[in-house]
């Protein structure tokens, strides 16, 4: 039998943490934009190689924003002093943020413009890489999910390898989807470009009513985990 009182497995706590984050990651990855983006870079000359850089692009610039924020927050608030309850107050602040925006998304239905980008004259890798950048970070105000996730991911008081590692699976499962919407382009041609404009118009409207109901969710409970810390009783103990 294993003391109770005993620290657990790092991998454990990071297992448990995954767990939390899945979650977390699904309304973060109901990005319609991101998806528009793609399908637009798939549209042009040598396309895998156009949406793989366009993919990379997102994926360092959203896992750089991720440490540096991560890394800001530490910094601001010292939580090397204090690593626990300064968290649970910036998970609050988070938790009310993901309730406004849900409560806007809910009242402002059917009056949200689309977002646009402007279409390049040309394409080129570097374009592609860097363009996938700038809509990450463009989009980066209105990824809240991914505030929630650093701060699940800071709460949990890993190592600095391990919290990295987390980060980027994170970071790696987000991509997944929209990498494997590359494979069926692929397999499927010109079949295949008809199969995603039909994928990322059942996304907008799944995002439309899905989102603020994951984001109500989200909110309360990072609310009532952030509240019963104060009690002695956090929702997500890991």
């Amino acid at each position: 039998m294993r003391c109770p009182t005993c620290p657990r497995p790092e991998f454990f706590l990071m297992t448990t943490l995954l767990v939390i984050l899945i979650p977390i990651l699904i309304a973060d990855v109901m990005n319609p934009v991101l998806l528009a983006a793609q399908i637009y870079v798939m549209g042009k000359k040598n396309p895998y190689r156009n949406v793989a850089l366009f993919l990379l692009g997102w994926f360092v610039a959203y896992l750089v924003a991720g440490i540096v924020l991560a890394i800001g927050l530490d910094a601001i608030v010292d939580r090397l002093q204090n690593p626990k309850t300064i968290d649970y107050v910036i998970q609050l602040g988070i938790g009310i943020a993901l309730l406004c925006v849900a409560f806007q998304a809910f009242t402002s239905k059917g009056e949200k413009p689309k977002r646009e980008f402007k279409e390049p004259s040309k394409i080129s890798p570097v374009f592609c890489f860097l363009f996938g950048a700038q809509i990450n970070i463009v989009s980066m105000p209105f990824a809240i999910p991914y505030f929630g996730a650093l701060d699940q991911i800071m709460k949990a008081d890993l190592s600095l390898g391990a919290s990295l590692s987390v980060l980027v699976l994170y970071n790696v499962l987000y991509v997944l989807p929209f990498a494997l919407l590359v494979l069926v382009r692929w397999i499927y041609r010109e079949k295949g470009d008809l199969l995603l404009q039909k994928v990322n118009t059942f996304m907008e409207k799944m995002s439309a009513c899905i989102m603020p109901v994951l984001l109500v969710v989200l909110g309360i409970a990072l609310l009532v985990d952030g509240v019963g810390y104060f009690f002695g009783k956090p929702l997500f103990a890991i």
